[in-house]
């Protein structure tokens, strides 16, 4: 990812989001990478504590119906500082809140009762009577189209925030497995196919890395040969 598109990006969370709810949002989606769906079904309750990590444990579809994600189980995303921070506006602001029972549906038959509080809904800052209690991936659509028009750069969808965690992991040479993870991807071959031009393949820094790794090892490998021989 070009510094000129990084730039575009932290200025539309840190100038052009006007809302703290909005700029929160905007960096969790961007710093975390989960699927739209995904992010406007995140509670309260799947934030640890100690902020240092969410689980993704539902989806919510554009007929308002709470399902599990796609890959049909939960996932534990670990949380970079800037999202940590924004967490803690969400979590603060869904506090106000009284819990609900969500109906989550595991299959066609069978559900699951979660009593949360949601930390994106439209209610936040809605000046309508009536307004849905939870954002939708179109509601979201609406709402990213105008942040982006006010930052002045090119049309592009609300699901770029995804894509701008993967090129900015890449980037800064994260593993490709603890990537996929994060993303939910099924494996890391997803990385390969769509975002290899940002997988760089030969570099110095690459080789030093690893010389250095091995380096390590043979400082240790003779010391757990001698405790195991002992």
């Amino acid at each position: 990812m070009t510094s000129t598109c990084v730039t575009r990006h932290l200025s539309l969370i840190d100038k052009d989001c006007l809302h703290p709810i909005d700029k929160a949002a905007v960096t969790v989606a961007v710093y975390t990478g989960p699927r739209s769906n995904e992010l406007f079904a995140l509670t309260m309750e799947d934030v640890v504590r100690d902020f240092s990590k969410i689980t993704a444990r539902r989806s919510i579809t554009q007929s308002v119906t709470f399902k599990m994600p796609k890959t049909k189980k939960g996932r534990t995303v670990l949380l970079q500082p800037p999202a940590r921070d924004a967490l803690k506006v969400l979590v603060a602001d869904a506090e106000k809140c009284e819990a609900a029972d969500l109906t989550v549906w595991l299959n066609r038959h069978e559900s699951r009762t979660d009593h949360v509080r949601v930390l994106l809904s439209p209610k936040t800052q809605t000046r309508k009577a009536v307004v849905n209690d939870y954002f939708v991936p179109s509601a979201w659509n609406t709402k990213w189209a105008t942040l982006v028009r006010r930052a002045e750069i090119r049309a592009r969808s609300a699901y770029q925030t995804r894509h701008t965690y993967a090129c900015w992991n890449l980037t800064a040479r994260g593993n490709l497995a603890f990537i996929a993870n994060q993303m939910g991807h099924k494996d890391y071959s997803m990385l390969v196919t769509v975002y290899g031009r940002w997988i760089d393949t030969e570099s110095s820094k690459e080789l030093e890395r690893i010389w250095e790794g091995m380096q390590n090892m043979a400082q240790i490998t003779p010391k757990l040969h001698q405790k195991v021989t002992v």
